[in-house]
């Protein structure tokens, strides 16, 4: 059964290429000597044919231009974000450094200092001032 489906997809596209073939080359036979007038600032004798193979190159380079056109606006984006993105990181650890870089003195612990303070408290309650 397998075999059959694959015939009939082989024979279906072979008969749409004939059908595709057959009218291309009708198109071409009507239009091979088909004159034409075209106008690009002034007015010029053609063939048909010369205008449609002419149509059709611009028609493809203006496509690969302007899709080259957005691509490079996408990657110029990219390195701006890419860049934005290395420089914030280099902030980070240069703040990272000089937060590093910083020193503490040894006596203004915040628990030293409460206890420093109430045993002083404690040793002059202890110790009265003689006169």
């Amino acid at each position: 059964m397998a075999n059959l489906w694959l015939k009939i997809k082989v024979g279906t596209k072979i008969a749409i290429f004939g059908i595709l073939t057959i009218a291309t080359l009708l198109f071409l036979f009507n239009n091979v000597n088909k004159q034409v007038k075209i106008w690009l600032w002034n007015e010029y004798d053609t063939t048909l044919l010369n205008v449609l193979f002419f149509t059709v190159l611009v028609s493809v380079i203006f496509t690969i231009l302007i899709g080259t056109a957005f691509r490079t606006i996408r990657q110029i984006k990219e390195i701006r974000a890419r860049s934005r993105s290395q420089r914030l990181e280099d902030e980070i650890r240069d703040m990272k450094s000089k937060a590093s870089m910083l020193q503490t003195k040894p006596g203004t612990a915040g628990s030293g200092l409460s206890d420093l303070g109430s045993s002083s408290i404690a040793d002059d309650a202890s110790n009265p001032p003689q006169p």
